[in-house]
């Protein structure tokens, strides 16, 4: 979905998506190769006519106007985080380590330079960023000691907004949009937007909090719990932290920040550039992930400030952490060829005459603390079995958080509700194994809560691994629908090799069947499948991996299972989200449609979505539409079809 343009091996990398984005490359971010290595960078902004470049961890500022050359502004700066042009042609910059303001005439260093380390009584700490009102000219800077400054130049009258430590964390930038100057409230996954300076007004906008944190006052949430002190960490543990926002369209685009270096209990997640519609969707965690854009590297890259121009976003990519850093890097999206994600009231409408495969995201978190969701969802597809034509229910493990009877018996009571209604097939996840749901090992209480008896309620159970026959980790399920016949696979996390072998022999019994692939852990959130420690959360991360029975991941599976057979159509998989497709071609030429799911870190722990499969009658045209019966609300994700 992206491209490289690599400018030079010892320059800036643009990763440049869409015709628009690498036609401005080419205009906007030419000549790099002339100014030697760049890393490091957090911001790339354009003021008219001319580019900026803040490189080096802030250390260097390099410019150029129009298609001219670039150049080295000769100041010395400190971790700068960004510059803005003030409506008298000069120019500040957020010297932000050397915890200072600088004023330039001229970037070329030819005019007069102002440098404010004190500016109306207070003494600056850490000055994050700074912008102008595009319609009174105000200027605005955001400090780390929770100070807003407002002035028209700074050697003039200054005013000063002092918020508390209730009201603001750690922010990192201040936007323009909607009329309003907003402040990001980076370390709290907020947005505050400013109604009245003079008067000291705001309406706050919050992100969903973590799971685990959720419903608990204030006085009630341990330090090692909160996130207001900490700028980093992931979704489970943290919530969005924002490293910047900005509007262009109807849209909102956020990019986040998530990072080993502060992550709470080490539980970390991948950066993030997301975007969402309105301020009520991202209060209730219905964002569109656009994080696939972000390329690949030996070490994570994350998006930081936000820069939109002639339709065209522009976020550097920094490395981390920064002494692995040998290149900069910059991500430049088309935004006109992205397809927007439209959330629809109600739930989909059924096809006539086709039929539907219902997906249960990892529901972890309905077993652990929201249980009502789970029955929620499994009396949904009770009661519209038949209006939708539902042949199966196929649910992609972490059925539990904990491994616990506890839970298990939340879920058994959920599928309860279904069970005459529809069959299911279940894999498990890596939660539902070990002690405490810790994958130290492959136990698990999976197979007294999914029994053979279940199964054996409906005609379409075929059997389960030839090696464990009272267990039920590994199944397989047949049924006829859309004038074809098909296979379903429902494996374990990270299924050992001689589950493959028992796997292969299953797909080569059925050879007129399509084959449908449930397992928990095997296409990543970006579209790419799970490959050794390439990504976060992988199968090769946990414990099962080191048992001399093996544990296979993602492209594992491709090779050793998937791709080898002519009559393999679908993957469907969850474990991190929130929603990927890849598309493969096999060693016979058939397509396979890989697919993951999973709304775990949403609000409420999921917000009771669903997905629906809904084939067409022909039985090949599929359209992937996602429900929540909570919210009633659905969203159509894509359509692809499945040959015969």
């Amino acid at each position: 979905m992206w491209r490289s343009n690599s400018i030079t091996a010892a320059a800036l990398t643009v990763f440049a998506l869409g015709a628009s984005a690498h036609a401005l490359a080419a205009d906007r971010l030419a000549g790099l190769a002339t100014i030697g290595k760049t890393c490091g960078v957090p911001q790339v902004g354009i003021f008219g006519d001319v580019t900026t470049i803040l490189a080096n961890m802030g250390t260097r500022l390099y410019f150029k106007v129009g298609d001219g050359a670039w150049s080295k502004a000769p100041i010395d700066l400190d971790h700068a985080h960004s510059l803005a042009r003030l409506p008298n042609g000069r120019w500040l910059i957020n010297d932000t380590d050397h915890h200072r303001l600088v004023q330039l005439d001229d970037l070329s260093g030819t005019g007069r330079t102002v440098a404010r380390s004190t500016i109306a009584g207070i003494t600056l700490r850490r000055p994050h960023d700074q912008l102008v009102d595009p319609v009174k000219r105000d200027i605005y800077v955001i400090a780390g000691d929770r100070h807003l400054f407002r002035f028209k130049d700074l050697e003039g009258p200054i005013d000063v907004w002092t918020f508390t430590p209730e009201e603001l964390g750690y922010v990192r930038a201040l936007s323009w949009f909607d009329g309003r100057l907003h402040i990001v409230n980076s370390s709290r996954g907020e947005v505050l937007r400013i109604d009245s300076y003079a008067e000291h007004r705001y309406t706050r906008f919050r992100s969903p909090r973590p799971a685990a944190l959720r419903g608990k006052p204030s006085t009630q949430i341990a330090a090692s719990e909160s996130r207001d002190d900490f700028d980093a960490g992931s979704l489970s543990t943290t919530g969005l932290i924002l490293n910047d926002v900005e509007k262009h369209g109807d849209w909102y685009y956020a990019t986040n920040d998530f990072l080993v270096d502060y992550a709470l209990g080490g539980d970390t997640g991948p950066a993030r550039l997301i975007r969402w519609r309105s301020w009520a969707d991202f209060e209730q965690g219905r964002w569109q992930d656009l994080s696939s854009y972000i390329p690949k590297a030996s070490s994570p890259l994350v998006p930081y400030f936000i820069t939109i121009h002639d339709n065209v976003l522009y976020t550097p990519l920094q490395l981390v952490p920064d002494e692995k850093c040998d290149q900069g890097s910059v991500l430049q999206l088309d935004l006109e060829t992205l397809s927007p994600t439209v959330h629809a009231a109600g739930p989909p409408a059924p096809v006539d005459g086709g039929f539907t495969l219902a997906v249960l995201p990892d529901t972890q978190n309905y077993t652990w603390q929201r249980p009502e969701l789970y029955t929620l969802q499994t009396g949904w597809l009770a009661a519209n079995a038949d209006r939708y034509h539902l042949a199966y229910v196929l649910h992609v493990g972490d059925i539990t958080q904990h491994n616990n009877r506890e839970e298990w018996e939340v879920a058994r009571r959920a599928h309860l509700i279904c069970k005459d209604a529809v069959p299911s097939a279940f894999a498990s996840g890596n939660h539902d194994l070990g002690p405490n749901g810790e994958t130290a090992n492959r136990d698990s209480l999976f197979s007294d809560y999914i029994t053979l008896a279940d199964y054996r309620r409906h005609s379409g159970f075929g059997g389960v691994y030839d090696k464990e026959p009272t267990r039920t980790e590994n199944s397989y399920h047949l049924f006829d629908a859309g004038g074809r016949q098909w296979l379903i696979l429902a494996l374990e996390f990270g299924p050992r090799d001689d589950v493959v072998r028992w796997a292969n022999d299953v797909v080569a019994r059925h050879r007129a069947r399509s084959v449908i692939l449930v397992t928990h852990a095997y296409l990543f959130s970006d579209g790419t499948r799970y490959e050794g420690s390439k990504q976060q959360y992988s199968p090769a991360s946990f414990p099962t991996a080191r048992s001399p029975a093996g544990s296979n991941d993602g492209e594992a599976l491709w090779r050793k299972l998937v791709s080898r057979h002519r009559n393999f159509a679908l993957v469907v998989s969850g474990h991190v989200g929130i929603s990927a497709h890849l598309e493969s071609k096999g060693e016979h030429g058939n397509t396979v449609h890989q697919i993951v799911v999973d709304y775990q870190n949403v609000d409420n722990g999921g917000n009771g979505w669903l997905r629906l499969l809904q084939f067409q009658p022909d039985g090949q045209t599929v359209t992937v539409r996602d429900y929540s019966p909570l919210l009633n609300e659905a969203v159509e994700r894509e359509t692809f079809v499945i040959p015969r």
